[in-house]
């Protein structure tokens, strides 16, 4: 009888154990090399690239009136163009589809 009972605790100590232990989640590559820059050409536009990795990346144009211009969703390899309408640029930056 006792080890039948022995046995009941051993599995159920078993089963614990494996049902706590953290699934390794598999994430898809991030985009990588990401830059943006200010272009002259056109006027007030800046531009976001990502040469390596996977997902897409936009460029985003920081604008004198607060506001913020945001270029086209491209894929890695392909620049994104953002521009400032009714107001001059005064930065650049990118964002990713991973954030």
């Amino acid at each position: 009888m006792n080890k039948k009972i022995l046995s009941v605790v051993a599995s159920a100590a078993a089963v614990a154990v494996v049902s706590l232990t953290p699934v390794v989640a598999h994430a898809e590559p991030r985009p990588l090399d990401c830059s943006s820059q200010l272009e002259v050409t056109p006027p007030d536009a800046t531009s976001a690239i990502c040469k390596g990795g996977a997902g897409t990346v936009r460029a985003v144009a920081i604008c004198g009136n607060g506001l913020k211009g945001y270029g086209r969703w491209v894929n890695i390899g392909v620049r994104s163009y953002a521009f400032c309408l009714y107001s001059s640029r005064m930065g650049h930056s990118y964002e990713t589809s991973y954030g």
